[in-house]
């Protein structure tokens, strides 16, 4: 697991872009989008789908997944976050873990109002194992 504060899609697509292809990673799932928030939806989707591209192109990795943005209530009516999601769910389909219905923020984050406290964090986590585990029964059963 590795965590990069602050990065917005673009910065994620190019720490994929820098990933060697001589590695184990079989599965790679990414959680980003909520620093896109103030950006125009113009914007924020040419980066989603670079990112997109890079990961199916560049990563190595044959199981790529993307988690939608679980917004917090203070993006609860953002047209861009919502569109990310909605996009992401469209071009990812199967690939794709719809974000968490309701998110706590971190009491200490008074200025952004975005970061998530622990226990959000660690659903965040459990939907994604739940997500892999559940993909990783459904191929076991078909084979």
């Amino acid at each position: 697991v590795h965590v990069f504060p602050g990065a917005s899609l673009i910065h994620v697509s190019d720490i994929v872009r820098s990933m060697t292809k001589d590695h184990n990673v079989t599965s790679l799932v990414t959680h980003v989008g909520i620093n896109n928030r103030s950006w125009a939806w113009s914007t924020t989707q040419i980066d989603v789908n670079k990112l997109l591209c890079t990961l199916r192109e560049h990563s190595g990795v044959p199981n790529c997944y993307m988690m939608g943005v679980s917004l917090p209530p203070s993006c609860a009516d953002n047209a861009t976050l919502e569109q990310l999601n909605t996009h992401m769910r469209n071009k990812l389909g199967e690939r794709f873990i719809p974000p968490l219905n309701e998110v706590s923020i971190d009491p200490k984050d008074i200025l952004y109002k975005i970061h998530y406290d622990q226990n959000t964090v660690d659903k965040i986590i459990v939907k994604i194992n739940d997500f892999l585990l559940e993909k990783e029964t459904r191929r076991k059963t078909l084979t």
